[in-house]
């Protein structure tokens, strides 16, 4: 590189895909395998979790440990006199893992995305509490309340972003890597419980929004989920592995577009 030439900047984009985000911590094993470091990051749902703990530090070893620790009922608590899930226990679980602390305070660049229902609109979260913009950004309809946050509802980014290049390009980055856990056409309904039922129809309704996320990437990596449930984890290991499969095999081009 001619030393009047600046480094390229590089922005991460991690999807949506409920408990498959586990996937998202085999790509960062990839990453820091081969020394790729990140200027930018957002994430719509599960990504904006993962994107977060990422931003302020916490490597993919402590990610999968914690993932480890974690169970259905740490995130799915149900709210007295309200039809669905508590989402600020998704927040308290970001404090576990990071601390209670703000966005502008993360290592890295940072935002999150939700959507208002009221008004229909994409909401990107750059600044204010890391717990509060996760929460929202994870707010599954159906599953979780709606969020109220100043004069606006706010459900799952994923709605209207659910791989949010455009976000992170926005932010400053030359080069924009994109996760998308939402690749395979099947359904995963399996048996038709209820969660697996209600997340494989969220998902199939915010696919087209994930091919939105391509069209602004430059690189997309999509780690086979055939068969992968959204709402349970059943191997921590495999998912893992799915993810740092998928992003090896991108490294060559990233490296080459970092030229």
């Amino acid at each position: 590189m001619p030393d009047n030439q600046k480094p390229k900047r590089i922005g991460l984009a991690l999807g949506g895909g409920a408990a498959r985000g586990v996937a998202h911590i085999g790509a960062l094993k990839a990453f820091d395998d081969f020394r790729i470091k990140f200027d930018y990051i957002t994430g719509t749902s599960v990504g904006s979790i993962i994107g977060a703990a990422y931003a302020a530090g916490v490597s993919w070893a402590e990610m999968l440990r914690f993932a480890r620790s974690i169970s259905t009922r740490d995130i799915l608590q149900w709210k007295k006199w309200n039809l669905g899930y508590d989402p600020a226990a998704i927040g308290r679980l970001m404090i576990k893992i990071i601390g209670d602390c703000q966005i502008e305070e993360l290592k890295i660049p940072y935002s999150a995305i939700a959507v208002d229902v009221r008004k229909g609109k994409e909401v990107v979260f750059s600044s204010g509490p890391v717990a509060e913009a996760v929460q929202a950004s994870c707010c599954v309809p159906g599953v979780f309340i709606p969020v109220e946050y100043e004069d606006k509802l706010l459900v799952d980014g994923g709605v209207l972003n659910n791989v949010p290049a455009n976000v992170v390009r926005e932010m400053g980055s030359d080069i924009v890597i994109g996760i998308d856990l939402n690749s395979d056409y099947s359904t995963t309904a399996g048996n038709g419980g209820y969660f697996e039922v209600l997340y494989t129809v969220f998902n199939l309704m915010v696919r087209n929004k994930s091919l939105w996320g391509h069209r602004h990437a430059d690189i997309i990596i999509e780690p086979d989920m055939k068969n992968i449930p959204y709402h349970h984890v059943r191997d921590i290991d495999n998912l893992v592995i799915r993810g740092e499969t998928a992003a090896r095999a991108v490294i060559p081009k990233i490296q080459e577009l970092c030229r």
